[in-house]
């Protein structure tokens, strides 16, 4: 990865999950609360479609472990953060999913972060 390029993946990276960390210790149920889950998934989702983007047109996709545990803990992300969206607007009707909306977003915050840590370390297993 181009030095430039991985810096600012790294970045945008970090930026989402310090949003994700956010999530815990602001007030939650407000417009930023909100505000800052949607920036969280969008900054991923761009992570993630920049970096399939640029390795598959340098070096192509070759799948060795940090690469697939990185991939597969990305997607679990994306299933424990749409779980976190979806629960978070079901409280707002039935307060028992408030505590199901709280631990899927720990959960997310928790995978992005295994799913971080690989990512970085992946170039260094190559």
């Amino acid at each position: 990865m181009s030095p430039l390029f991985h810096i600012l993946s790294g970045g945008a990276s970090l930026v989402a999950l310090v949003l994700m960390i956010l999530q815990f210790v602001f007030p939650r149920g407000t417009k930023n609360h909100i505000r800052r889950a949607c920036a969280a998934g969008l900054i991923v989702l761009g992570v993630i479609i920049g970096n399939t983007w640029y390795v598959s047109s340098v070096r192509g996709l070759r799948w060795d472990i940090p690469f697939f545990v990185h991939t597969g803990f990305g997607i679990l992300f994306f299933v424990a953060y749409l779980l976190t969206l979806y629960f978070g607007h079901q409280s707002l009707r039935n307060k028992a999913s408030s505590v199901r909306h709280g631990s899927m977003g720990a959960l997310a915050t928790l995978i992005l972060v295994v799913s971080l840590i690989f990512g970085f370390l992946a170039p260094f297993f190559r």
